[in-house]
This record gives C-alpha cells, structure tokens and sequence, in this order.
C-alpha cells in the first residue's frame, strides 16, 4: 500500500526491543516500555513508499514462523487450548472473520508449570462494500490486550497454501492464498509493533512509522489486510485478504480466560489510501 508520507528509519526501535539487524526468524522480544512516545520496532517495513514498486523484502524473516500449518509453525510443545471465529461487522455490513486462538507449553491437555501461553489472531476480509465509497474495508492494525507488566514475544505466520516466493520472479497474477485459517497464506508481512494502542496515522498528522504513546497493555501488529486494495501493483504488491497469524507469548501466571473479554481486540483501518478511518472494537481472549 503507498501512502504520502515518507519511510522512517526504525533502528531506534531495534535497539530498544533488543534485536539485531539480521533478518532471522523466530520470536522477536518487546520489553515493557516507559511512559511517553517510543519507536515502533521494525519488522519488515514497507520499502519505496509512495511508488508504483512499493513492495517489502520477501527475504525477510524477522519474526517469521514456518510450518505446514500454524500448530506446527510454533515451537515443540505448544498444544492448542482454544479456538474461535467471529465475524467482523462495521455499519451493519460483515465484512470478514476474525480467528483467535489460545496456545501453552504443555501436552495432552495440560499446560505445564511454566504458564507460557501464545495469543494469535487472524482475519479474513470479504469485498464487501461497507460505506458509501464502495470501497472493501481494509486493516491496518491489530491491537490485542497483553499483561502490562510483562514482556512479549512477537512472531508471525505468512502461511503455507501457495506462499509467495522469497525471491525473484514474484507471480504477474494474483495468487490464490487457499481457504483454511491454519493454512492460508498473506500476501503482506508483518511491518512494525509496539506497545500501544495508537495505530496508523493516530495521530492523523503523525508519519507512517512515527513513535506511538506507549500504553503497555497493548501490543499493536502493523499489517495490511484487504481483499480489494486500491494500489496493487504486480510483481511488487498483491491483495491479501487473509491477515498473518499474529502472535504473543507472555508468561501468564494465573492462567488465562476461556471466555473472549468484551473490547480486548481492535482493528483499525488508518485511511491509507484516504478511507475513511474506522476502528472495531471486539472481543478476545486474554490472559488473567
């Protein structure tokens, strides 16, 4: 997706989640933040903003996971706990589905003493029009509750149905990203995160990758998701109605809640290519 803003340059925010420069896979470290305005922490960030080649770097796999589905992209020793899907509505108009899912460190049935649970959510979005413009709805951002006093890990999942390739030549046509949520491939990678509540353009003067207030019992997962986007450019940009799997690992001590919790998701469509901003608040679930 273009935007009119230029790329900044995140390094800032390498250093203060603890990484290297090397594009490596695996679980990325975000440490509670101090109060004020910090640097988002770069994942792969869109390249050559506000061109006909915007693009990101395939190659790059910071923060990635890989496996023939999501339960087998995560580390040995995850066993699934929960599992959900809702649909996600906007003025009355549906227009796409939300999967959330629970992980711990255990087997069987039982997680083990180390209360280490993983938090992933996805969507799926439709070309639904759900506003006058006629235009599919697109996301931004994903916020999900965390533990305000305990680091994260954050990691991402592009998906194993007819991925993209990491290098040249990129497909002339729009991929087939498949039809199951534990399988389904993104076409755009995971950009930035932070702990915060404020994404894309919150401010709305502020610059694509500007510093956020920090608000510890978030973490915000910049990641375009959108059936019908306005810019495509093929070989450099593709439609990607299915988001990343998103996710969160924290130790959470006493456990987590089987119940979603009302307001502890947000999706967040920033006005990107001008649509009108909007923000969905709905459940998920949490840790306790």
């Amino acid at each position: 997706m273009r935007t009119h803003h230029a790329l900044l340059v995140v390094c800032a925010g390498l250093i203060a989640g603890g990484l290297h420069g090397a594009a490596v896979g695996g679980f990325v470290s975000v440490p509670v933040q101090a109060a004020g305005s910090q640097p988002l922490i770069s994942i792969n960030p869109k390249l050559n903003l506000d061109t006909p080649t915007e693009t990101q770097d395939r190659a790059n796999s910071l923060g990635t996971l890989s496996g023939a589905n999501i339960l087998a992209a995560l580390p040995a020793g995850n066993i699934l706990k929960s599992s959900r899907s809702a649909p996600i509505v906007v003025n009355g108009v549906t227009v796409g589905t939300l999967y959330d899912r629970v992980w711990c460190l255990g087997s069987g049935s039982s997680c083990d003493a180390s209360n280490t649970y993983t938090l992933g959510l996805r969507v799926q979005l439709n070309g639904n029009a759900w506003n006058p413009s006629g235009r599919s709805f697109e996301i931004n951002d994903f916020f999900r509750a965390v533990r305000a006093s305990a680091a994260a890990d954050v990691a991402y999942y592009r998906g194993a149905a007819n991925p993209l390739p990491t290098v040249a030549p990129f497909p002339s046509t729009q991929p087939a990203p498949g039809s199951d949520a534990e399988t389904a491939s993104s076409y755009k990678d995971l950009e930035v995160v932070g702990r915060t509540i404020q994404g894309l353009f919150e401010p709305s003067a502020s610059l694509q990758y500007a510093d956020k207030v920090t608000n510890n019992s978030w973490i915000n997962f910049r990641a375009d998701a959108n059936q019908n986007d306005p810019d495509v450019a093929f070989p450099y940009s593709y439609n990607s109605e299915w988001s990343p799997w998103l996710l969160v690992r924290q130790v959470c001590a006493a456990g987590y809640n089987a119940t979603p919790q009302a307001l502890k998701a947000r999706l967040w469509q920033g006005g990107e290519e001008a649509q009108t901003p909007q923000a969905i608040l709905t459940s998920a679930y949490v840790c306790n």
